[in-house]
């Protein structure tokens, strides 16, 4: 658990401050490409950005295949593949949440909903752990995701992200 909340943080730092490396290009090699590196930049030296399509990315974080959604309109997305689930993690400058607390969370994907609790990792950021591997697949096809947690809505666009799915797990496939 610690671990997956490292990565959401990670990601999430990511997503604040959009600095890193070029396309299939190893972090600390972008770092000392963009000179001065930005201390904000959570990108560390053997994390790979994969593939980047629209406002989607796929990176190589700890050991783990992580897509990123970030259209920098207040809100960005951070999904991690794990063996058998997926965990979802959630930033926006909308909302303000306690660390700690449970939040219902669902998240409607072309007419299939995955629904769970959600726990506040700091007072922006949410994570919801374990979701079925057939996220995934449902995001890969889908058009939108509308997710709620509480009494908000919000529009996941998942233009790009097919690509982006099929680039990062050829990836960690080693293909």
């Amino acid at each position: 658990m610690r671990r997956t909340v490292s990565i959401l943080v990670i990601a999430a730092a990511f997503l604040a401050a959009m600095s890193g490396p070029g396309w299939g290009e190893s972090s600390d090699r972008a770092l000392e490409r963009n000179t001065p590196a930005h201390p904000a930049t959570p990108v560390k030296a053997g994390d790979i950005l994969i593939a980047k399509a629209h406002h989607w990315s796929a990176w190589m974080i700890d050991g783990k295949l992580v897509f990123i959604e970030d259209d920098g309109g207040g809100f960005n997305a951070a999904i991690i593949v794990n063996r058998d689930t997926i965990d979802f993690g959630m930033t926006s400058l909308v909302w303000r949440v306690v660390p700690g607390s449970t939040y219902d969370m669902q998240i409607n994907i072309d007419g299939q909903v995955f629904s769970g609790t959600a726990v506040g990792t700091n007072d922006t950021t949410i994570q919801m752990r374990d979701i079925n591997n057939r996220f995934l697949q449902n995001l890969y096809w889908g058009q939108k995701a509308y997710i709620r947690v509480n009494q908000y809505d919000l529009v996941l666009s998942l233009t790009g992200s097919k690509a982006i799915i099929d680039a990062g797990l050829r990836y960690a496939r080693g293909y």
